[in-house]
């Protein structure tokens, strides 16, 4: 008798890619920068125009949408994995050099993005530039470089949109339950899945009876294989 061995699809309510079931999968949403994903979807999923430069949504389930595109699309082990980043993927451009005279902080800023085709959000600098050489190489490492020479930071949010300015640190409202003893230690697993949870918060938590401060969140790591939870990294 032949036997057919179906994929797992215990997942499925809890992340998916365009709306269809991801078997596995991890996001990584960091303090600063861009959303990153790894997804391994059935083979049969690779007819979806999933493909290199492609929008995706990423959806996690009780937890927020993002707007990401793909960066890589190849088999691995007999399914279709996908490598994603948050917004148009566009910030993985190289620019060309470029000089900035007498230009106000938000609209170099503006420029590049749309440059490379990037959402523009809340660009919070306004202070005049009397110079800025713009060095040719990989958009974000543009960003970054000017980032350095204002002194502010810079994130993609679940849209797409690039936000750049103070950092704000709220409390975050949920007090967490831990899935290890904190010890000081800059990582630490949740007990489940905090889809909610990003970074750039102070986090507390709790582990038995021990109820107190983790830390502010760095990085916040989600994990769909087998079982869902969530990591972060804090200081």
């Amino acid at each position: 008798m032949l036997t057919v061995t179906l994929p797992d699809f215990s997942l499925a309510s809890s992340l998916l890619v365009n709306y269809w079931p991801a078997l596995k999968g991890k996001l990584v949403v960091p303090r600063i920068g861009r959303p990153v994903a790894e997804v391994w979807l059935e083979p049969r999923r690779r007819n979806l125009a999933l493909q290199p430069g492609k929008p995706v949504v990423l959806d996690i389930e009780y937890g927020p949408e993002f707007s990401m595109s793909v960066l890589a699309a190849e088999e691995d082990a007999g399914l279709w994995k996908l490598r994603l980043v948050g917004g148009s993927g566009g910030l993985s451009r190289v620019v060309s050099a470029k000089l900035y005279q007498n230009r106000r902080a938000c609209d170099i800023i503006a420029d590049l993005l749309e440059e490379v085709g990037e959402k523009i959000g809340e660009l919070a600098p306004q202070q005049l530039v009397p110079r800025w050489q713009r060095q040719e190489g990989l958009a974000y490492q543009a960003l970054e470089a000017l980032m350095v020479n204002l002194n502010q930071t810079w994130h993609m949010n679940v849209g797409g949109e690039v936000w750049v300015g103070q950092e704000n640190w709220e409390t975050y409202p949920e007090v967490v339950r831990l899935g290890e003893p904190p010890q000081g230690q800059p990582k630490i697993a949740l007990a489940g899945l905090e889809p909610a949870l990003g970074p750039r918060v102070e986090l507390h938590g709790y582990w038995g009876e021990q109820r107190g401060r983790v830390g502010k969140v760095d990085r916040v790591v989600h994990y769909f294989e087998g079982h869902v939870w969530t990591e972060v990294y804090c200081w």
